[in-house]
């Protein structure tokens, strides 16, 4: 027995194992022959081994009734017909010439005899109990190879199986160790990763596993009991990108005892699938961020799906379930019948279908909308689904009424206009015109409309007219904005003069999209126009004439009044004799009233040459320093009786500047004067002279503590003969030329005066001339301005009249 039990524990061939048994059994219990059958049906058998040679009945073509008697289970002896004994008396007895045992294996679940194995003897034989139990047990041996026999043969079919289906799948096999470590890979992992078998075979598969989602995957490792059935991660191909593969995976052992030794896995790649899913959730999240409406319907007009906006403007909540919704539900019933009489139909024939719907919400309101709706068909042609995006245009709709109501209002401002406004076309065609002025023309817009804007009626008096018009027309076109006075020609035969104005539109892309031509009548105003032109040329010689009389009338003045002067200062100074003391005082006042009389003459005069264009300025370089210097001196005794405090600063790189010094003087004293008259007693004046090389400007700034100018009385300042005080008791007196004078002296230097003042708070008058700044040194200190000796005071009698005026006034 051991023998065959060594070849059956080494997976011997069947047949081996079936001679083996037979020659053993016939050793083992001395008999002629041995014999193993395979029974094919209940009636039939054949021979698969046999050790020895017949003895007696051949047993190749049994009957029927000794093959279901021999192939019974329940046989324990049995010999073939034969007038010796009948089969119930063998089946009694142990004396026989052959026994059988009977070869059972299990398959299909159920019991079954796949032979018999039978011993034979030449003459009927004592057949003793160890010799039955050896055939028995040779049969049960035999009945255990078969069994083991056909699981090899499963075996080898099912693994013939397996490596065929992993040669050929797409998905990647694993069989590895607890730890993870390769034992078994297929051949899909050359594609999936870009690794051949033999490079994982060895190695930890998780050292290809993304780090993010091996923190997962361990826990399920040390637990394998709580595997998912299917989970998700993702492997490192070769060429270092990872790719998602969905995994089924199984640990193999003992659940009971939790004691496991491999894993088994299949590994399907689903990065298109994660692409995909990802690409769907992208598209959803954009589809759920819109403002508009999204949706999908089944081709009954169920709602399928739609988005979180729709729910928004129905008024309904973001988890309420709008599938398996008729979309009838959500519109009012004008809109049901344009989605079900026109909207659908046209989507079924050409695709897509766009309109104008509404919205029904749950309130009642009524919502317009801008609705696209579009068919999608499936490969044999049929339609799917129907999706549909639309938008709230509530706002739009009011503001297409709002923008009707002011197309209306402007196209009726417009033709209340009295000035012509039309809109022509980059070719030339007037398309718009207001009604007023043709009406007013006796023109309908009907005649001038679609027409080249050249040929029309208004040019036809003459040939060059519209060839005007055609050239305004192409300077238009180039971006020019064209403006001329041109005739036009009326319905009543005559002819009026029109400003008229040619203006490019541009659109958003930068292009010229229309020309707007439009006129005013302007034949009153050119009448004006002629009619003050003669006005002027009259004024203009009156003014001329003045100037002239003016000139002349000071000269002749001027000439007895220096003689009444030269008189009385001869008989001031004695030279007719003494005077007493009455007569001096009288002669002292005519000579004082004559000065006065003079420096207003004086002024007249340098004024009217101003304006009459005959003062000729002497220009040469003049000192600064000294120009202020002698301006002090000569105010300082007036503002030392009224305690007046003095003060210059001087900008120490303005040395010198181009001028004509008599004027720059006398509108200096000018100012300053003003100051001091105008300043109470106790007060300030101050001189501020600086050069601003950068405007290549120079300013003299005259500042005051006096009684200031309100804001709207420091515009008529500079005006000839006009004072802010003109009462018959004014307090301060003066004739108004000085500041006029001051004005005129800038202007002729080709600089400025202006004023900043207020009332009670003060005044600053600042003079500001060209000047072209060197390289200059700085300025030594300034001059003191201690009060003036009387030689300096004789001095000054030394200075013309003309360049003083003690009371300019304002």
């Amino acid at each position: 027995m051991q023998f065959l039990l060594s070849q059956i524990q080494q997976n011997a061939r069947i047949e081996e194992i079936f001679s083996t048994a037979v020659s053993g059994v016939r050793q083992m219990i001395n008999c002629d022959r041995v014999v193993l059958y395979r029974q094919e049906t209940p009636h039939s058998g054949i021979l698969v081994a046999q050790s020895g040679e017949i003895v007696n009945l051949p047993l190749d073509s049994p009957s029927s009734s000794v093959w279901e008697w021999f192939c019974s289970p329940q046989t324990v002896t049995h010999r073939f017909e034969s007038p010796a004994a009948s089969l119930p008396e063998l089946q009694q007895t142990t004396m026989a010439a052959w026994v059988t045992r009977p070869i059972m294996i299990q398959q299909g679940g159920k019991t079954r005899q796949w032979g018999v194995l039978m011993a034979e003897h030449g003459s009927p034989k004592h057949w003793s109990r160890e010799a039955l139990a050896e055939l028995e047990n040779v049969a049960l041996l035999i009945a255990i190879a078969l069994q083991q026999d056909a699981l090899w043969q499963r075996v080898q079919t099912t693994e013939e199986n397996f490596n065929c289906f992993a040669d050929n799948s797409t998905d990647l096999l694993l069989r590895t160790t607890l730890e993870g470590v390769c034992l078994y890979v297929s051949p899909a992992c050359q594609s999936m990763l870009g690794y051949s078998p033999e490079e994982l075979l060895g190695q930890p598969f998780t050292h290809w596993i993304h780090p993010e989602d091996l923190a997962v995957l361990i826990q399920y490792i040390d637990h394998p009991q709580d595997f998912p059935a299917i989970v998700q991660y993702r492997l490192q191909h070769r060429d270092g990108h990872y790719i998602w593969v969905e995994a089924k995976g199984k640990a193999v052992g003992d659940p009971q005892t939790q004691d496991y030794y491999e894993w088994y896995a299949i590994c399907r790649n689903i990065s298109d699938r994660v692409a995909v899913q990802k690409e769907r959730s992208r598209l959803i999240t954009i589809l759920e961020a819109s403002t508009d409406i999204i949706g999908i319907c089944d081709v009954e007009g169920n709602t399928i799906w739609a988005n979180q906006q729709t729910r928004q403007l129905l008024g309904l909540t973001p988890d309420c379930d709008l599938t398996q919704n008729s979309i009838t539900k959500y519109h009012p019933p004008w809109a049901i019948a344009l989605l079900l009489q026109e909207a659908f139909p046209t989507a079924r024939d050409k695709g897509v279908w766009l309109g104008e719907t509404a919205l029904l919400t749950a309130d009642g309101q009524e919502i317009p909308l801008s609705q696209m709706i579009i068919a999608h068909y499936s490969p044999q042609g049929e339609i799917e689904y129907f999706s549909t995006i639309a938008r709230n245009i509530s706002d739009f709709k009011a503001l297409e009424t709002q923008l009707r109501d002011s197309e209306q209002f402007l196209r009726d401002l417009l033709d209340s206009l009295e000035t012509f406004v039309g809109v022509m076309t980059t070719d030339g065609i007037l398309i718009e015109a207001n009604r007023s002025p043709l009406e007013a023309a006796g023109i309908q817009r009907e005649e001038v409309l679609g027409k080249s804007f050249d040929q029309t009626y208004w040019w036809g008096y003459s040939e060059e007219a519209p060839a005007r018009i055609r050239e305004s027309i192409e300077n238009a076109l180039q971006g020019q904005r064209v403006r001329f006075d041109i005739p036009v020609q009326v319905k009543q035969q005559e002819q009026i003069i029109i400003d008229f104005a040619l203006t490019p539109i541009y659109n958003t892309q930068g292009q010229i999209r229309y020309l707007i031509p439009s006129g005013i009548d302007i034949s009153d105003r050119k009448a004006m126009e002629t009619q003050l032109r003669q006005t002027n040329a009259e004024l203009q010689r009156a003014t001329r004439l003045k100037d002239e009389f003016l000139a002349n009338m000071s000269h002749e003045l001027r000439t007895p009044l220096n003689a009444i002067l030269g008189l009385s200062e001869a008989l001031q100074e004695g030279i007719y004799g003494s005077l007493t003391f009455q007569q001096q005082d009288s002669l002292k006042t005519i000579e004082q009233s004559g000065q006065h009389l003079l420096q207003l003459i004086n002024d007249v005069l340098d004024l009217a040459k101003i304006e009459a264009g005959k003062m000729e300025l002497h220009l040469h370089p003049v000192e600064i320093a000294t120009l202020c210097h002698g301006s002090f001196t000569f105010i300082k005794p007036l503002a030392t009786r009224k305690k007046i405090q003095l003060e210059q600063n001087l900008d120490p790189h303005t040395l010198q500047i181009q001028a004509d010094e008599l004027r720059l003087r006398q509108a200096l004293l000018n100012l300053l004067s003003n100051a001091v008259k105008f300043t109470p007693e106790g007060g300030k004046v101050t001189l501020n002279v600086q050069g601003h090389p950068e405007t290549k400007t120079l300013s003299f700034q005259v500042i005051d503590t006096g009684i200031g100018i309100a804001s709207q009385d420091c515009d008529r300042l500079f005006d000839s003969f006009v004072q802010i005080d003109s009462s018959f008791n004014r307090h301060y007196a003066g004739t108004g030329l000085g500041l006029a004078l001051v004005k005129r002296i800038a202007e002729i230097h080709q600089g400025t005066i202006r004023v900043t003042s207020e009332l009670g708070q003060g005044s600053c008058f600042t003079l500001t001339l060209p000047w072209q700044p060197e390289q200059y040194q700085p300025l030594p200190p300034p001059l003191p301005t201690s009060p003036i000796s009387q030689p300096e005071l004789s001095s000054l009698s030394k200075i013309p009249a003309l360049w003083l005026n003690n009371s300019p006034g304002i």
